[in-house]
């Protein structure tokens, strides 16, 4: 099953529906949630920025983030050769401050413990992590991998990867692997 996105953030009118069921929210939390609503997607410019920094982006890749800016997969369940795993959400590039980690954020907080040529681009949950490559010697680059916080090495984790587990070949193969 293909899965669809969800747009990250709520309206004011789905914020107060849950309100009503659920209590108050705090005016920050609600804020960040109507703000990254209404984030537009990123621009060419702002992609292109982005890969200034952190290389070539894979065009499926790109191509999503173009429209959706990250998202919430629906279903969000994802069957892997070992393993049934969850996506909670796909990190946006643009966000409101106090929303969540945006890309630069994600990388920069595990730059030092993914390896080398990866880019975080989903929460898994639980401290896990999906990456894509962007960068390979061997011409894996577009390829997405689970990565597991537990199984983490306690030292360079730049060329560590006994704890990632290939899941797709591509972006786009990995939106048709949700349940």
């Amino acid at each position: 099953m293909v899965a669809t996105i969800q747009k990250l953030g709520m309206s004011e009118e789905e914020i107060n529906n849950l309100e009503r069921l659920e209590g108050p929210w705090e005016k920050n939390v609600k804020r960040s949630h109507v703000e990254m609503y209404y984030t537009p997607p990123p621009s060419e410019g702002d992609i292109a920025a982005f890969e200034a920094s952190f290389g070539v982006l894979p065009v499926d890749y790109r191509n999503f983030m173009l429209k959706f800016n990250g998202g919430i997969p629906k279903p969000n369940t994802l069957r892997t050769q070992d393993n049934e795993r969850v996506v909670n959400y796909f990190v946006p590039l643009k966000c409101p401050r106090g929303f969540t980690e945006n890309l630069y954020d994600c990388f920069d907080t595990y730059r030092d413990r993914i390896p080398r040529g990866m880019l975080p681009i989903a929460s898994s949950g639980g401290g896990d992590l999906i990456l894509i490559q962007t960068q390979s010697a061997d011409n894996n680059c577009g390829k997405i991998y689970y990565w597991s916080h537990e199984l983490e090495s306690e030292s360079d984790a730049s060329n560590y990867y006994d704890n990632i587990e290939l899941i797709s070949d591509s972006f786009s193969e990995l939106l048709t692997k949700f349940e």
